[in-house]
């Protein structure tokens, strides 16, 4: 028993020792005066810590030790917004009951935001598209989440968070606290080289960017190592899903470490700005337990003077007989801010009605494209049917006087074969270099998975690329919404007419058409 309690007393201190401290961006922009730093602190649950005090953290910046934080704050009790872009898997290995648990889960999240702050939804499979751009309207959020559904094609999934931090990054989201959140299964099934998981990280923490992940899936877990790195590396949180249940919890985890994080105020003396990285540690002490940034946090500061313990109070802020001054002016001007007054409430309301009608502009240019995609869709199918009929029609005019002819039948209807239409489709250079195709008719649908008609072993050809049709008496060509286009005479096209002696390029592959 009390080689028990020695044991105990000996390895406490290092049981208790479960804090972490994670950085998720520094604003230097007014180097040296003023830095501010946002870290999440968190106990051994992953839960933010409370009560913290500068007396909690050190500072070294650029190698120079950091004596006077002046500010420490919640992010949450700033009452500032976030700007926060959900990244959906929807391939097909989410299909059915985990694709409705995702949705599930991120109905409860949008329930939980604050007014004041955004969100963003994009959903990717071998493409990556935003469903619902950034928006503090909750119904309009939900509808988004209630109307995603599976894709087709491979899992893209470097190709999106690359999509997801160039959104993130512009000018679309309007506050600083910026951060992403990932779900998928971690796995890469469509490898592009501009596409990496490397670039993917030095592009987050190049932008200041965290990206919190979540993994849900029930097979391939070895995947799942991609999503914990996605999220150590820049700074965010990884968690594991593998029930309904806990993935509500993680996603309201998530919420609390964001409201959770500490924005640490204070200035760097004897240190000058010369528009180069400088490196950034921060320790957090509490008691005996201390916790140390994974890494060193690279920041980038602009050219400035060095500064002296003299030249700001020791709060950080211009000294007192600075501010006396300041208060002067201020007396003399406010006559003149009485007078704005009034412009600048008329502004505000102003530009909260441009921003609304903003809104509702890119809610009507959306159910807008549907509404083309759908009528295209019918006028495919009006031309299709008409197709059919016309052979139809030909075939019953023919048959009285050509009884003893030939006639070849395809899916389009009856075609008389002294009139079957044929075209050669030469493959000169790529992959399939030396091959041609021979098309009738019936079509033929062009892709790199099994089942199309033209089978390309091409890493750079979609799943579903392209399709050829005869109709009216001509060839035509049309791209499935490929990821790198299909090209007619040098141009990218979405429909167009095969002539004769029409050049090609599909992926990699490049050649000309020859109609018989």
């Amino acid at each position: 028993m009390r080689k028990l309690l020695i044991l105990l007393l000996v390895f406490a201190p290092l049981w208790a020792q479960n804090i972490s401290i994670h950085h998720l961006r520094t604003n230097a922009e007014k180097f040296p005066q003023e830095v501010h730093s946002t870290v999440m602190a968190l106990d051994q649950n992953d839960e933010p810590l409370q009560s913290l005090r500068a007396a909690n953290f050190k500072i070294k910046f650029g190698g120079v030790d950091v004596d006077s934080i002046y500010g420490v704050n919640t992010f949450g009790s700033s009452g500032q917004g976030l700007s926060i872009l959900v990244n959906v898997d929807v391939s097909g290995s989410m299909g059915g009951k985990p694709l409705d648990n995702v949705k599930s889960g991120l109905l409860s999240f949008i329930d939980e935001k604050r007014p004041q702050d955004e969100i963003c939804i994009m959903a990717f499979s071998e493409k990556a598209e935003v469903v619902c751009d950034f928006t503090t309207d909750t119904e309009l959020l939900r509808k988004s989440i209630k109307d995603l559904k599976v894709w087709s094609g491979d899992t893209s999934l470097y190709y999106a968070i690359h999509k997801g931090l160039d959104h993130l990054g512009s000018k679309k989201p309007k506050h600083e606290g910026r951060y992403m959140i990932l779900f998928s299964d971690g796995k890469e099934e469509n490898p592009a080289e501009a596409y990496t998981l490397e670039a993917a990280l030095e592009k987050a923490r190049g932008k200041n960017l965290p990206i919190f992940s979540v993994g849900y899936t029930k097979v391939e877990k070895q995947f799942l190592q991609y999503m914990e790195r996605i999220a150590d590396e820049t700074g965010g949180s990884y968690y594991h899903a593998p029930s309904p249940e806990s993935l509500n919890q993680h996603f309201s985890k998530v919420q609390r470490q964001i409201l959770g994080a500490w924005v640490l105020s204070y200035p760097v003396f004897a240190l000058a700005g010369d528009g180069t990285l400088k490196e950034l540690n921060i320790t957090l002490q509490m008691g005996e337990n201390s916790a140390s940034l994974p890494r060193p946090a690279e920041v980038l500061v602009p050219v400035a003077d060095k500064i002296e313990p003299g030249d700001i109070s020791e709060n950080g802020k211009i000294p007192l007989w600075v501010f006396l001054i300041i208060a002067f002016a201020v007396l003399l001007g406010i006559g003149l801010l009485l007078f704005f007054l009034n412009q600048g409430k008329k502004k505000r309301l102003a530009e909260e009605q441009r921003r609304q009608e903003e809104e509702e502009r890119r809610h009507r240019e959306e159910l807008a494209r549907q509404e083309d995609l759908r009528r295209a869709e019918e006028e495919r199918n009006r031309l299709e049917q008409t197709r059919r009929e016309e052979e139809a029609h030909i075939q019953r005019e023919q048959q009285p006087q050509d009884r003893d002819r030939t006639v070849i039948l395809g899916p389009g209807g009856a075609v008389p074969q002294s009139q079957a239409a044929e075209l050669d489709m030469e493959v000169i250079y790529g992959t399939e270099q030396g091959r041609s195709f021979r098309v009738g008719a019936e079509g033929a649908s062009i892709g790199r998975a099994a089942g199309n008609t033209i089978l390309l072993n091409d890493q750079v050809v979609s799943s579903k690329h392209a399709k050829i049709y005869w109709s009216d008496g001509q060839f035509f060509i049309e791209d499935l919404d490929s990821m790198n286009g299909t090209y007619v005479n040098g141009q990218r096209v979405t429909i167009s007419r095969i002539d004769k002696g029409s050049v090609f390029k599909i992926g990699s592959n490049e050649g000309k058409f020859h109609i018989n």
